[in-house]
């Protein structure tokens, strides 16, 4: 009993296998075990789950924060975040946040680099490093342009986000500007693809890419997004790694 309860021992909690984690559970789970050793967090939300109901709270995120203060990894599945403001609300700590079958917080927090109090390194600021969203239908190209305040972000993987467009992708994309360099300026991997949900009305948001990248060095197109990818591939003069995932190339497309 007392080594269930040393909160040492809890560095990486999986939780997604049990759908009967509640807001309640949650509050008990960190009044009573999770504590200074824990690394990486992954929860199961109410999304798909009939009872429904408040999951992830502001309360309960500012609790985790205060007792969890080495938690760099969070991975939510089927969870509602509209309920949320941003991801300013989100631990500090956290350098790594995924997403997969969840909806996306109302809006995700617009900080520029002048602006006091948000910059790198502000207690205010967002430190995440790497961004996971798998199938997040209400992510769309003002999340996405929000994520060129987010100093520290170098790893943004992009996987049947239907919402986001090519000028979406386009205006977010690393670029001179007066003041240097514009939008995701620091970002070395991006991965797009498109497999699923037949009837979508296909964005091709990797078209975006066609006005170059600076800086970004590997680059993952997966399903209906290998195609139009290609075709801006050569746009990308700082490119060193290809990926190509769930797709077959024509031999007019391996030649070009």
């Amino acid at each position: 009993k007392r080594l269930v309860k040393d909160q040492r021992l809890w560095k990486t909690v999986d939780l997604t296998s049990w759908k009967g984690v509640t807001s309640r559970i949650l509050w008990v789970l960190l009044r009573q075990y999770l504590g200074c050793g824990l690394r990486c967090l992954r929860l199961r939300g109410l999304l798909l789950s009939a009872r429904g109901g408040t999951f992830l709270s502001e309360s309960w995120l500012k609790a985790l924060s205060t007792r969890c203060p080495r938690l760099s990894k969070l991975y939510l599945l089927h969870t509602d975040l509209r309920s949320l403001p941003n991801c300013l609300v989100f631990p500090r700590t956290l350098r790594v946040l995924e997403l997969r079958g969840s909806e996306a917080t109302s809006s995700a927090p617009h900080q520029g680099r002048d602006q006091k109090g948000t910059g790198l390194g502000s207690p205010l600021g967002v430190c995440i490093e790497k961004l996971i969203l798998n199938n997040v239908p209400s992510f769309t190209d003002q999340h996405l342009q929000s994520l060129t305040s987010w100093q520290r972000l170098s790893q943004l993987e992009l996987r049947d986000t239907f919402r986001i467009t090519a000028n979406g992708l386009r205006n977010c994309a690393a670029k001179d500007g007066l003041s240097g360099v514009e939008g995701l300026s620091r970002l070395k991997f991006l991965e797009i693809g498109i497999t699923g949900r037949q009837g979508y009305q296909l964005q091709m948001a990797s078209l975006g890419l066609g006005a170059g990248w600076i800086g970004l060095e590997e680059l993952s197109l997966g399903g209906k997004e290998v195609g139009p990818g290609l075709l801006c591939a050569s746009r990308l003069k700082d490119l060193k790694h290809l990926c190509l995932w769930a797709c077959k190339l024509s031999e007019l497309q391996i030649v070009n």
